[in-house]
């Protein structure tokens, strides 16, 4: 099982959704950060989210990892936007088998930053994820200032 503490600001405009998870035996210990960001302009069609994520060395090989992408695409049926999406590097197998265990699906396809630098974010995507079904993640998440799950 893993426990821990989020806290959760999602912005009114509903534009992004960031949260950091502590561990419950120290609470001092920042486990990871993540986000869930709108990545098209404003009024663009189809508008896209972008969930980003980094655990820190203490929360790897924990499952903080599953539960915490697991929590970002709950938080991301508040991101007013069509889809959702996930990147990662083909070498990072950590998050490769977390969203395995998500049950998203995977797509060898290169992202660039949207800050138009060329710079490759990503190239493997997880694309067109059903945020329905993280809409109940069997955790207790409530938003507020501070949010307690429990995976």
């Amino acid at each position: 099982a893993v426990a821990g503490r989020v806290a959760a600001a999602v912005q009114r405009d509903g534009l992004a959704a960031v949260i950091y998870a502590a561990d419950d035996a120290d609470r001092a210990n920042i486990l990871g950060f993540g986000s869930v960001e709108r990545i098209t302009p404003p009024g663009a069609v189809p508008s896209v989210a972008n969930v980003g994520l980094e655990l820190f060395p203490a929360a790897r090989g924990r499952g903080v990892g599953t539960a915490f992408v697991r929590a970002l695409l709950h938080l991301s049926a508040h991101v007013d936007v069509d889809q959702v999406e996930v990147g990662t590097m083909q070498d990072n197998a950590a998050m490769r088998s977390v969203a395995r265990k998500l049950g998203l699906s995977e797509t060898l396809e290169i992202k660039y930053s949207p800050a138009g630098n060329g710079e490759i974010v990503a190239d493997v995507m997880y694309l067109n994820i059903q945020r329905d079904l993280f809409s109940n993640v069997g955790s207790n998440l409530t938003f507020g200032e501070q949010i307690n799950w429990v995976q």
